[in-house]
């Protein structure tokens, strides 16, 4: 069942919130009775020319203003502190979830809707904690304590809230509605403003070789105006509701003042109620001002906790205490059938792969080769039959164990900001010589300044393709695997480089089952079996000598060059 995250993360702070209110509630005091001393100081002080009156309100009054500013003090840090371990708890929250749902919502992950989560959604949801705890209760209790004075002041005089609060909350009202559509539409602007942008600044290289500039800024230009023109309209809005509201306070402050002069000249007022029926009637009406932009910004903050709430709800993966046995490396597929939609995108696999083989998986691009491996380690899910690893079902495995011991290397894996060592160890203490002489890295490390230390900039723009596939090849062979997939992990080396690193491979890991998807044929020829997938099935299983009849190999391999 889905439930409210948010809430979840202000339960650990109930004893400051607890303080928080507490404080508030000494502003409200103060607040409330400052009116009526300075209304009894007129009253009998000054119509009296009582000094020590006078004076002895005066210290009153600097007393319960000095604790009133204490609270609101306390309680502005108190309510910041607050929302902004809220919003870390958040954004924690909201990495771990990214970092632990299962694979096939990777894919669906919109990066610029991530980044407006982390940015403006929990911007929204920690200015809107800091102002419910500063005027969640101070707003209602100001107003049933403001009505209340001004009732003990004059009932007469009072009558006229009767109109002016409805008028005030039917304008909020009417605001509140005609603002609430932007905005959603605003943050999904945003999404896709931020979606633009990282993917304008991961091809600026292929904007610029084309001379795409133009319409990449075109594009661009569209989507800013768009979420211009939204905010444009939702600020003039607002911006129409604060003037309505101040013009009637002060018709408001008018007609107070013709009524007090009148109750005055029949001697039923006195000069000081006057003072404080206005500040009343002040606090009255800008607490429900406050209310109603409350209102606003919690419509405002709801569209993000529903955002926010929609993406930690996504299915984590079921890492279950399973099996953590030794794994020799056999694998069996068993009418396996896999479907990323409707339409099977594997269908009917039946393969059986031998401990300590040495197997390569081959075919068109969108044959299913990714999807294939992508199944033995769980980072998908089958729809129907089972695979198995030393004769156990992969789901009866622990599956952090599984996917430890399953390695998977594949075509999208990056590099990080960061030295070349840390890139490879993530900063734990390991020995790297052996893994990059098997990869022949070190050629590329001894070339760089500073070695193993040379710092790589984001994304690896540093490096060329070819060094960073090494890299990455470095850093997961490093582990302790028994079984090494490689996902076209090579593509960007030449034949040479290549076919060396696949010996080295082959040599070095003689007793781990490797399995290696590529379309190159020259460097898969020694295997001990050769997948060719076509559509989603398995075409045929052999070696390199007995695909060479096969029609598909063919094409795929560019035969002539390789016999």
């Amino acid at each position: 069942m889905k439930r409210n995250r948010i809430i979840s993360f202000l339960r650990q702070y109930k004893f400051l919130i607890f303080i928080c209110v507490v404080c508030v509630i000494l502003e409200i005091i103060s607040d409330l009775l400052s009116p009526i001393i300075l209304s009894d100081t007129i009253n009998v002080g000054i119509l009296n020319s009582d000094i020590n009156y006078i004076i002895k309100n005066i210290i009153i009054m600097l007393i319960i203003l000095l604790i009133g500013i204490i609270g609101s003090i306390v309680s502005t840090f108190l309510a910041s502190k607050i929302s902004n371990n809220v919003g870390y708890h958040i954004r924690d929250k909201i990495v771990k979830k990214i970092l632990n749902i299962e694979y096939k919502e990777v894919d669906k992950l919109n990066i610029g809707h991530v980044i407006t989560l982390l940015t403006n959604d929990i911007s929204a949801i920690e200015n809107i904690i800091f102002l419910v705890l500063k005027l969640l209760v101070k707003v209602p209790l100001i107003i049933i304590g403001s009505i209340f004075l001004c009732l003990t002041i004059s009932i007469k005089m009072s009558s006229i809230l009767l109109i002016i609060i409805p008028i005030i909350i039917i304008i909020s009202v009417i605001f509140v509605r005609k603002t609430f559509p932007y905005f959603n539409l605003t943050n999904e602007t945003l999404d896709d403003i931020n979606s633009n942008i990282r993917e304008n600044i991961n091809n600026i290289k292929l904007v610029k070789s084309e001379s795409n500039e133009k319409y990449e800024m075109n594009k661009f230009d569209k989507k800013n105006k768009k979420f211009k023109d939204i905010n444009k309209k939702a600020l003039l809005t607002l911006s129409l509701m604060m003037p309505i509201i101040i013009f009637i306070i002060n018709i408001t402050t008018i007609i107070i003042l013709i009524m007090s002069k009148i109750e005055i000249e029949n001697g039923n007022f006195l000069i000081g109620n006057v003072t404080a029926f206005i500040e009343y009637i002040n606090l009255l009406l800008q607490s429900i001002i406050s209310t109603s932009m409350i209102f606003l910004l919690v419509i405002e903050s709801s569209v993000s906790i529903k955002r926010i709430n929609k993406l930690l709800n996504i299915k984590e993966e079921y890492r279950n205490n399973g099996i953590k046995s030794k794994i020799k490396g056999d694998i069996e597929f068993k009418d396996v059938y896999f479907s990323y939609n409707e339409k099977y995108n594997l269908e009917n696999i039946n393969l059986n792969i031998k401990a300590k083989e040495k197997v390569a998986i081959i075919g068109e691009s969108g044959s299913g080769k990714s999807t294939l491996i992508n199944l033995l380690n769980r980072n998908y899910e089958i729809l129907k039959g089972e695979i198995l690893i030393d004769s156990i079902s992969i789901k009866d495995y622990d599956l952090n164990y599984l996917k430890e011991k399953v390695l998977i290397i594949n075509q999208k894996s990056n590099v990080f900001k960061d030295t070349i060592i840390n890139n490879i160890t993530f900063k734990k203490k390991k020995d790297v010589s052996r893994y990059t002489k098997i990869t022949l890295f070190d050629k590329v490390i001894n070339k760089k300044e500073n070695n193993l230390k040379f710092k790589v900039e984001q994304n690896g723009k540093n490096l060329s393709g070819g060094e960073k596939q090494r890299l990455i090849l470095t850093r997961s062979i490093i582990n302790d695997f028994d079984i090494l997939v490689l996902d076209d992990s090579m593509s960007a080396l030449d034949l040479k480089t290549e076919n060396k690193v696949i010996d080295n491979l082959l040599k070095e890991y003689k007793d781990k089952t490797i399995i290696y998807v590529t379309n190159r044929i020259s460097s898969i020829k020694d295997f001990d079996k050769i997948i060719l997938l076509n559509n989603g099935k398995i075409e045929q299983i052999g070696k390199h000598e007995d695909l060479l009849n096969n029609q598909t190999y063919i094409e795929l391999s560019n035969i002539g060059e390789v016999l």
